[in-house]
């Protein structure tokens, strides 16, 4: 009798990786016609080649320190899902410095309309410069415009001088046109501006859908005509803002949360900068109107001096009463602080966008016979620390 022999053949199919896409300026060797991505030897020249062809989830646009002149809007027509954009990369292997100066996407001249165009849910943004974006005609959110679901982060950002034309209706430079979440963390808005005058327009817009803003450890700075954050009518709307400094966001382009926001606000600074609607504020200092909101533990003070260090950077004063003074409900295991120094230095996390740092201390010893102490009473996350000191021969 003939006997059969048949084999069972398994056939595994294997999830595809998502991989690292890189990018180096066009004066280095980067190059969108001969170059690939795949490493920085044959790194594309333009973060706009290296986005459009994302199609893996969790892919990372890895983007070397430099200035990228940008014609036109990043698009990923794919909508690829959780990609990661981030700058600081030194091209040295993975070697990466977190700050948002050395990886800049310029704007100036562009015919650009705006940063983002088609994307998928869960990109992020790490470490770049967004700045001085100003399309000829007003458009519907000049940053984005959030469709449905699209969830955004913006990590260790910088967005600047970004200036969107008057025009009808709800615009905006980030502008809500669906439900979905915008995180802030560890980032600066500096003199950006919303020019047209309809209700509810502002830097941070809702026109539809329920929007979810979380805003923290962050600086807005120099908002004009139109409010930082604003909204339209209806939806269920969250704002949860905590440890930022808004500075000199005059009256009528402060933060105005209406009553179609519930809005906390938690540890922060408000100075020469209006609050309008209603929440609830609670353990943060301000000097102006905060319409009618409901304070717990807050402060009103009329002396700069009192809260910050200097009148540039906004570094907290040595006498601060907010250090070590905020609520510790706010921070998560792993946060920083907008200039990436550890939170809760001590048992309480600090009230502003930055965490205090003792300046450093040296111990007479051996030859050294005496020290002075440090120059400044804060240092940003790297900065050197100048110590005067006295060595006697030997």
């Amino acid at each position: 009798m003939k006997k059969s022999l048949f084999f069972l053949v398994l056939s595994i199919v294997l999830p595809i990786q998502a991989a690292s896409i890189y990018v180096k300026p066009a004066s280095l060797g980067g190059s969108d016609d001969t170059g690939d991505g795949v490493s920085w030897e044959t790194a594309y020249a333009t973060p706009s080649k290296a986005f459009s062809i994302a199609n893996t989830s969790g892919d990372v646009i890895a983007i070397m320190q430099g200035t990228y002149i940008m014609t036109s809007s990043l698009t990923n027509t794919a909508k690829t899902t959780n990609i990661s954009v981030q700058g600081g990369y030194t091209g040295a292997n993975e070697e990466r410095v977190l700050d948002a100066s050395n990886t800049i996407f310029e704007y100036a001249g562009s015919v650009a309309v705006r940063v983002l165009a088609d994307y998928g849910a869960g990109l992020v943004f790490s470490g770049i410069s967004f700045q001085n974006l100003q399309p000829d005609a007003s458009q519907y959110g000049i940053f984005v415009n959030i469709p449905v679901s699209a969830n955004l982060s913006l990590e260790d950002c910088i967005i600047k001088n970004f200036v969107n034309k008057a025009g009808a209706y709800i615009r905006g430079i980030i502008r809500f046109n669906g439900t979905a979440t915008l995180s802030i963390d560890r980032c600066q808005f500096i003199d950006c501006e919303e020019k047209s005058t309809s209700a509810h327009n502002a830097v941070i817009a809702r026109n539809a859908g329920n929007a979810t803003v979380i805003i923290k450890n962050s600086i807005i700075k120099g908002t004009k005509t139109k409010p930082f954050i604003s909204s339209a009518a209806g939806g269920t709307n969250t704002h949860t803002i905590s440890n930022c400094n808004f500075v000199d966001n005059p009256a009528g382009a402060g933060v105005n949360l209406s009553s179609y926001f519930t809005t906390t606000i938690k540890n922060s600074i408000f100075y020469n900068s209006a609050l309008s609607g209603g929440g609830t504020l609670n353990n943060s200092y301000y000097n102006g109107s905060i319409g009618t909101f409901t304070t717990n533990n807050s402060v009103s003070f009329t002396t700069a001096t009192d809260v910050f260090a200097d009148l540039t950077n906004y570094y907290p004063a040595s006498n601060f009463a907010g250090i070590d003074n905020g609520d510790n409900s706010v921070a998560l295991e792993g946060d920083r602080d907008v200039v990436a120094n550890d939170r809760i230095k001590n048992s309480t996390i600090d009230i502003g966008a930055y965490e205090n740092i003792d300046a450093p201390i040296a111990v007479a010893g051996s030859n050294v016979t005496s020290v002075g102490t440090a120059t400044a009473s804060y240092y940003a996350y790297g900065a050197t620390a100048q110590i005067p000191f006295t060595v006697t021969e030997g």
